[in-house]
C-alpha cells in the first residue's frame, strides 16, 4: 500500500464524508473560472434595462468554486450609466442562499473572482451599446479565440470567443466580438484575424497573407455548430514583427518596437528607392574606403536599433549593369522572426 510522501491531501479519499464545502473546493486552482457558453446581453437601444442571456460559467470566492447554469434570461438590470456587469459568488452554507449575483460596476470597481459579463454604455441615461473587451473567457487553448453560433437564438450573427495571439507588432488580446454575417447569406465565408491590425474580418478566400484563418462558415439566417469549421492553428505561425515601409537617409538612427519578448530573432532589412520601386535584400557593406547600407546596432526584447550607413543608405547589385549602385536616400523594411527564448 502506498505512504504518504509528500504530505497528501486527497479529495475525496475512500470513507470520506461528504458535503457541499469540500466538493466545491475540489477545482479551486485546476479547473479554469469563466463563462463558457452563452451570457451575452439582450436590450433594447435607448432603454435603462439590461437582461443577460442563459449562460455556463464556473466561479469561485476564492476558497470554494461552483459550476453555474442559469436557464432563463436574467431579470431586468436597471442601468443610467455606463457600467460593466459582473457576477459574483459566495459561499454561504446556506442553500436558499448560494446563489449568484448580478453587479453594476466601474473599471476600478472590478473584484479578483468577479466574472466580467461585459460593459454596457449609456449615454443620457439611456443605453447606446454594449461590447464585451475584459470578458472572463476561460483561459483555454480550445475556447480561445473559437467561432460560435450565437446564442441562445440562432441567427445569422457568430461568435468569437476572447483570447490571445501573436501577431506582427506583438502579443494581441483579442476580445470577445458578435460578427453579423447577415450580408453574406448563402455563401461560405472565412472568418480571419488580421495580423497587423487585430482586427477579425471576413474573406471569401482562405489564402490570406498575414492573416490567421480562424473558422470557415456556411452562412444562412440561422448558423449552427453544423455550419461552423473550425480553421484555428494551435501550432500557429512564429512570432513575427513587420515594421512596414519608412523613410531613410545616410548616416540615420531609428528605433522600432517589434514586442517579440525576446533577443532571440532573426532579422532582414528590404530596401527601396520609393513606393512601386524595385525591392532587394541590404545588409551593411562597403564601397572602396565608403560604409553603405543598414546595421542592427542593438537589439531587447521589445525594441531594436537600426543605423543607415555613414555615406549611403544603401548599396544594391544591378546585374543588368552589371554594377554596384549606391542610394543616399530612400525606404526600409525590416521583418524579424522570433526563432527562440532569452
Amino acid at each position: 500500500m502506498p505512504a504518504d510522501n509528500g504530505t497528501q491531501t486527497v479529495t475525496i479519499k475512500y470513507g470520506d464524508r461528504i458535503d457541499s464545502s469540500i466538493v466545491n473546493a475540489r477545482h479551486i486552482g485546476i479547473h479554469p473560472t469563466g463563462i463558457y457558453k452563452g451570457g451575452y446581453f439582450h436590450f433594447t437601444l435607448d432603454d435603462t434595462n439590461i437582461y443577460v442571456e442563459p449562460l455556463v460559467c464556473e466561479i469561485t470566492d476564492g476558497t470554494y468554486q461552483v459550476k453555474v447554469e442559469t436557464s432563463a434570461r436574467s431579470d431586468a438590470i436597471a442601468i443610467v450609466a455606463t457600467k460593466y456587469v459582473v457576477l459574483r459568488w459566495a459561499y454561504t452554507g446556506a442553500a436558499a442562499a448560494d446563489y449568484m449575483s448580478f453587479a453594476l460596476v466601474d473599471l476600478a470597481g472590478i473584484l479578483t473572482n468577479d466574472l466580467v459579463v461585459g460593459l454596457v454604455a449609456c449615454t443620457g441615461g439611456k443605453i447606446k451599446s454594449v461590447s464585451y473587451p475584459v470578458r472572463s473567457t476561460p483561459n483555454l487553448p480550445h475556447v480561445a479565440l473559437r467561432v460560435e453560433p450565437n446564442q441562445p437564438t440562432v441567427s445569422s450573427s457568430v461568435v468569437i470567443r476572447r483570447g490571445n495571439a501573436y501577431l506582427s507588432n506583438g502579443l494581441k488580446d483579442v476580445p470577445e466580438t458578435i460578427k453579423n454575417l447577415a450580408a453574406y447569406s448563402g455563401s461560405t465565408i472565412y472568418l480571419y484575424l488580421d495580423e497587423n491590425t487585430g482586427s477579425i474580418e471576413v474573406g471569401t478566400s482562405a489564402a490570406y497573407v498575414n492573416r490567421l484563418i480562424l473558422a470557415e462558415i456556411d452562412v444562412s439566417a440561422s448558423i449552427s455548430e453544423s455550419d461552423i469549421t473550425d480553421k484555428r492553428a494551435y501550432i500557429t505561425s512564429t512570432p513575427k514583427y513587420d515594421s512596414g515601409w519608412f523613410a531613410v537617409s545616410n548616416n540615420g538612427s531609428y528605433s522600432k518596437t517589434h514586442n517579440l519578448g525576446s533577443t532571440a530573432i532573426m532579422v532582414q532589412v528590404l530596401f527601396r528607392t520609393a513606393v512601386g520601386g524595385t525591392v532587394s535584400v541590404v545588409n551593411m557593406d562597403t564601397i572602396g574606403a565608403y560604409c553603405a547600407g543598414p546595421c542592427i546596432t542593438s537589439i531587447t526584447a521589445t525594441t531594436l536599433s537600426i543605423r543607415s550607413g555613414i555615406n549611403y543608405a544603401a548599396v544594391v547589385w544591378k546585374s543588368a549593369l552589371p554594377t554596384w549602385e549606391v542610394f543616399t536616400s530612400g525606404e526600409y523594411r525590416v521583418l524579424a522572426t522570433r526563432i527562440g527564448s532569452d
